[in-house]
């Protein structure tokens, strides 16, 4: 299926999409970062899944944050947490 439309959209004007230089996610990336968040919150359910606790997947801190933000908008992660913000 590839990756999602909204993570490889261009960064907004004024932004770099990675101040290194180095390429965009690629797919393997996209699965591994999701494969990492959906572990993550099946270790710790019910607590909330914290973006700042899922820095540690393979990834920039923006394409973690729309990783998680798309698992959440699916239920995916965050489903029935107890002390969700």
């Amino acid at each position: 299926r590839g990756v999602p439309e909204f993570f490889l959209d261009p960064p907004p004007p004024g932004k770099e999409a990675d101040p290194k230089g180095g390429t965009p996610p690629s797919d393997a990336d996209y699965r591994a970062m999701r494969k990492h968040l959906v572990l993550l919150w099946a270790r710790q359910k019910p607590t909330y899944l914290r973006k700042s606790a899922c820095l540690g997947a393979r990834g920039d801190v923006n394409s973690i944050g729309r990783v998680h933000a798309c698992l959440e908008a699916i239920g995916a992660i965050n489903a029935g947490a107890e002390d969700k913000p």
